[in-house]
């Protein structure tokens, strides 16, 4: 569902000639989608970590990560890069970033 409704609004963009009107900065638009609205447990834990303030920070579950990691490959399938950053030349479908809400740290392993 949610690759087909990025699907369409890039097609319905490129096809109005309008561009991508979520976000804008100096260079054009950004697609930015945000995960919302995970419940506690499935997708996030409190964890023990004193290097942060309250010495507990909320670190994403495994099935959040993989959430996330398909929001992710969803949200790159239908973007091209055709930049070259030796010769200052950039071209893109779009820019953006997926991100989610609450704030999680993803731990890399």
């Amino acid at each position: 569902m949610v690759e087909r409704a990025i699907g369409r609004y890039v097609a319905m963009m490129a096809l109005s000639g309008m561009g991508q009107p979520r976000s804008y900065y100096a260079g054009g638009g950004s697609i930015d989608v945000t995960i919302k609205n995970v419940p506690e447990g499935w997708g996030w834990t409190w964890v023990e970590d004193q290097s942060y303030r309250d010495g507990r920070v909320q670190e994403a579950t495994p099935a959040m990560r993989a959430l996330r990691q398909e929001v992710e490959r969803i949200h790159s399938a239908y973007n091209y890069d055709n930049s070259d950053s030796q010769t200052d030349y950039f071209e893109r479908r779009y820019y953006g970033s997926v991100g989610n809400d609450p704030w999680l740290r993803f731990p890399r392993y």
